[in-house]
């Protein structure tokens, strides 16, 4: 009977661990039409910080905390039209690295496109684009890895 008991708790444990890190998964779903491959949906800086639902993941509160900033600057961070433009750039790239053997983009141009998007964005106020600025030079080196750990999933493959 306590065997029973202990066998359905860990099953009812690995089912919720299994959920809670698939709704968490950034996976870009890409169309290969005439040659060219387009990301189908659209992919933002919140996405990629939050799950299906919109409640914040753990990267969130990662950023937040090292950043020591508050949700609403994380809102004026998530929302810069100038760091989600760059992300499509990035995201195309990830695309074109993994479906079709191209090259990554390195830490410092993916670091520069970031400093050079706060820095040209009139709604982050100075101290937020200095704590950016800051904090992204400490972990230039890991950019790279985060954003090219994320999957691409081929629909068709014309």
């Amino acid at each position: 009977m306590k065997k029973n008991i202990v066998i359905s708790i860990l099953l009812i444990l690995l089912i919720c661990i299994s959920t809670i890190m698939g709704t968490y998964a950034v996976i870009i779903n890409v169309v290969s039409e005439n040659g060219v491959d387009r990301i189908v949906n659209t992919i933002t800086i919140r996405d990629l910080l939050s799950d299906d639902n919109g409640n914040y993941n753990n990267t969130y509160y990662d950023v937040k905390n090292e950043l020591n900033v508050s949700d609403d600057d994380m809102d004026i961070l998530m929302n810069s039209s100038y760091l989600n433009d760059s992300l499509k750039i990035v995201l195309d790239n990830v695309v074109s690295y993994k479906l079709r053997g191209g090259n990554k983009l390195s830490n410092d141009y993916i670091y520069d496109m970031i400093v050079n998007d706060v820095n040209s964005d009139d709604s982050i106020y100075d101290e937020l684009k200095n704590k950016v600025i800051d904090k992204g030079s400490i972990y230039r080196d890991d950019i790279s890895d985060y954003v090219y750990d994320i999957d691409v999933n081929l629909i068709n493959g014309s």
